[in-house]
């Protein structure tokens, strides 16, 4: 296996996303020996944004890590883990991104974070675990 970045960078589908870690030197955190979870969204979610909006995103550096940060969580979270939070009964997990926010994992129709949809599960490397996910989580 493979690091989480190196895996992404493997992923046709996060292009977009690959670039933007690499952008802001994330890369070197996803190569580490941490384990993490990432909600990767995918080049739609980035090519669906407003024009202005990805322009402003793409110039301001600190914004873009920011953002990117919010996707990602300390630790490995499978979807047996996501999967057995529905099984007690509780059909909303809450995580805490490696930027603070809060990451609502809602298992009501499908299982998505906050508005965006987890597209594939537990796209497994040496340091954590992908899912692509059709938005960017603001």
């Amino acid at each position: 296996m493979t690091d989480v970045f190196n895996t992404l960078l493997n992923t046709k589908e996060l292009e977009i996303f690959v670039t933007a870690i690499q952008m802001t030197d994330l890369d070197r955190v996803l190569k580490s020996a941490g384990d993490y979870t990432i909600f990767a969204p995918n080049n739609r979610a980035f090519t669906s944004l407003p024009k202005l909006i990805l322009q402003n995103i793409s110039q301001d550096l600190p914004l873009l890590t920011k953002i990117l940060r919010a996707h990602i969580v300390d630790g490995k979270l499978r979807h047996s883990d996501i999967i057995s939070a529905y099984d007690l009964g509780t059909r909303k997990i809450a995580k805490t991104s490696i930027n603070g926010s809060r990451l609502d994992i809602d298992l009501n129709d499908g299982i998505k974070i906050g508005k965006a949809r987890i597209l594939s599960v537990d796209i497994v490397a040496d340091n954590g675990i992908i899912y692509p996910i059709d938005r960017v989580v603001m």
